[in-house]
């Protein structure tokens, strides 16, 4: 006995006993009974005689078939089984089509079936076999009525020839997105291969070179594709995985419910162009939890900096720990949380414009929606506390330089019990009172940095207008006036590792053993039997031992934990070219100066004495915070 599509389609939304017919046909039922065009097909129940199949095909004048599995289990909301059961195509006779039969029924029973049966708890599952006339298609492929991972678009895989090549990941595919406005966006493959019927066996053919790189669908294919998507969603309840072939016609094959899960809800917007600097790359989760609580806790103090009332703060406290998320092991600056945090500084409405260019949020804010016109009482309330912030920042700024000086002692302080080894002999409770002390002292202390971060960012904007606006438009005047700072707690390692080297190289001997052969571990531990070589070397480690590549990732070594390290780059210098420390940044200067000189030449009276102003304050404030960033770095270790 076999059961012919035409039966299935009176069945009211395919409600034919799945048991009987199993996923695939269940599907296909339900396609019919939707109105969807698909090919006539029949089915042989998992009891059913292959003869049975035989005197149907021969009775249907269709010139070829797909014999396909139609397992019961197949094609669940759950569990889908996609790709693992057996499909035969352009099956054209008699004993073709019963080789087929068992080729799909013997599926059911393979080792990759069984195993994943019993994975999921699952018993061995009965195979229907669904006969399918054969249907050619010009262009095939996959479409996912709800891009799991935009679920706002449709997302397609389209090839030439045959959708077989499209599922099995044979032929290269164009991708294609279409969003709910109809908008098309093609990202096109080299498509050199396509699946086609040869002699009635599918085979790699080569695709001419005038098609390779052409859309094989063209936009008004793909957005009646995607509206019958939607259609189809609709009628079946739910996110689909379709395939379909076109042959001037959308032809469905099959379809079956998405069974990876499709985030629904408010979209998020992930950004990691500023924070990639300082967490490139794979980072830990316990790098992660430290950064994320670090964020939470400074950008509340930055709010209160700002003029934030504490109730306000207290009212979003909830935003403050999504600042910063992981995403696939990487951290990401979550422009939602950081545009919520630049709306509730004062003045928001008045200096919009500004706030967002200044945190970097600009591109987030064209996605909350909210009104933009608010009262005039409303206003007024904004512009007051805008010049209420303008005041307490000017204030601030006069005393910065007294700040950072006071800052820097209170950070020595805090950090001075736990120099040294003094943390190694702690029980696991006393390092947490130590880390809570530190936090206390220091995090929640950390305002003076927030406000030179602030002025950096203030006199950074300003120095770059006045220099494209006043001196050269077309030149980064701005950062050469900036280069060549001295005074810069980042340059000092650097220097002081250049003078350690010269020092090695003047002593014969320790040059000797510093250009030998040995591996770095042994020129270290031979080293500390020179005293002065092995007491400049502590100190040195003392002072930067904190510093690494990436040393805001708690899982990098620094020199204090690999001492040896010190030893590779000195040995590297000590090899190498040798360079003068006092000549460390030179060409730097050199192009401040002459960036100093294009100023003088252009400016004069007021304006000059304008730019000047905003040029030392600039160069004060940039260099405060390469200082107060190693302060970070120390206490980071």
């Amino acid at each position: 006995m076999v059961i012919r599509s035409a039966t299935l389609a009176d069945a009211a939304s395919g409600e034919l006993n799945r048991h009987l017919i199993g996923g695939k046909a269940h599907g296909l039922a339900r396609l019919l009974h939707a109105g969807v065009d698909v090919p006539p097909f029949f089915v042989l129940p998992p009891s059913g005689g292959p003869e049975d199949a035989v005197a149907a095909f021969e009775g249907s004048g269709w010139r070829r078939v797909a014999v396909r599995s139609s397992a019961l289990a197949e094609d669940g909301a759950e569990l889908s089984f996609a790709g693992m059961f057996e499909s035969v195509l352009g099956v054209q006779d008699a004993e073709g089509l019963r080789r087929a039969i068992e080729t799909c029924r013997a599926s059911g029973s393979s080792p990759r079936i069984s195993a994943y049966l019993k994975q999921n708890g699952l018993p061995p599952t009965p195979v229907a076999v669904v006969v399918q006339q054969m249907v050619e298609g010009e262009v095939s492929g996959v479409m996912f009525t709800t891009d799991p991972m935009d679920p706002d678009r449709t997302l397609m895989s389209a090839a030439w020839g045959l959708c077989e090549g499209v599922v099995q990941g044979s032929v290269p595919c164009d991708t294609i997105h279409v969003d709910a406005a109809g908008d098309v966006e093609f990202q096109l493959a080299d498509k050199d291969l396509a699946i086609s019927l040869v002699d009635g066996v599918p085979t790699e053919v080569p695709v001419p070179i005038a098609s390779q790189a052409e859309p094989c669908l063209s936009a008004d294919v793909a957005r009646e594709l995607s509206a019958l998507g939607s259609q189809l969603e609709d009628a079946l309840g739910g996110p689909q995985d379709v395939e379909w072939t076109w042959t001037g016609r959308l032809v469905i094959l099959q379809a079956r419910p998405i069974t990876q899960a499709i985030p629904r809800g408010r979209k998020l917007l992930w950004d990691n162009s500023n924070i990639i600097e300082s967490y490139c790359g794979l980072t830990s989760p316990l790098t992660y939890t430290f950064a994320s609580r670090a964020y939470t806790i400074v950008y509340q103090l930055f709010c209160a900096v700002m003029g934030v009332d504490r109730a306000t703060i207290q009212a979003n406290n909830g935003v403050f720990p999504r600042m910063i998320g992981l995403v696939r092991g990487r951290i990401y600056y979550n422009l939602d949380a950081w545009y919520t945090v630049v709306s509730l500084l004062p003045g928001y409405r008045w200096n919009r414009a500004f706030m967002e260019e200044m945190m970097g949020v600009s591109e987030a804010g064209g996605d909350r929606g909210e009104d933009d016109t608010p009262g005039l009482l409303d206003r007024l309330g904004d512009l007051g506390q805008l010049l209420g912030l303008v005041l307490r920042m000017a204030l601030r700024t006069v005393r910065l330089d007294k700040d950072v000086v006071r800052f820097t002692d209170t950070f020595e302080a805090a950090v001075a019990p736990y120099r040294g080894d003094r943390i190694e002999g702690m029980d696991p409770h006393a390092l947490l009172d130590a880390y809570g002390d530190l936090e206390r002292r220091l995090l929640w202390a950390w305002h003076t940095p927030i406000v030179n971060d602030f002025f950096v960012m203030i006199f950074f904007g300003l120095l770059k207008k006045l220099s494209a606006g006043w001196v050269d438009e077309t030149s980064a005047l701005h950062n050469s006036l900036l280069a060549g700072e001295g005074g810069m707690e980042s340059t000092a390692p650097t220097v002081d590792a250049l003078r350690l080297a010269a020092a090695i190289r003047d002593e014969h001997e320790v040059n000797g053993l510093f250009t030998s052969g040995l591996s770095d571990e042994d020129v270290d531990r031979e080293a500390r039997r020179f005293g002065w070589l092995a007491e400049a070397l502590d100190d040195w480690i003392e002072r930067y031992g904190d510093r690494c590549t990436d040393e805001l990732k708690l899982e990098m070594p620094t020199f204090r934990q690999e001492p040896v390290r010190l030893v590779t780059i000195l040995r590297g210098y000590v090899s190498g070219r040798p360079m003068d420390p006092s000549n460390f940044g030179t060409e730097e200067r050199k192009v401040r100066a002459a960036a100093e000189a294009e100023v003088d030449a252009a400016l004069s009276g007021w304006r000059a004495r304008v730019f000047g102003w905003v040029l030392r304050m600039a160069r004060t404030r940039v260099r405060d915070r390469e200082n107060l960033r190693f302060l970070r770095t120390r206490i980071f270790g």
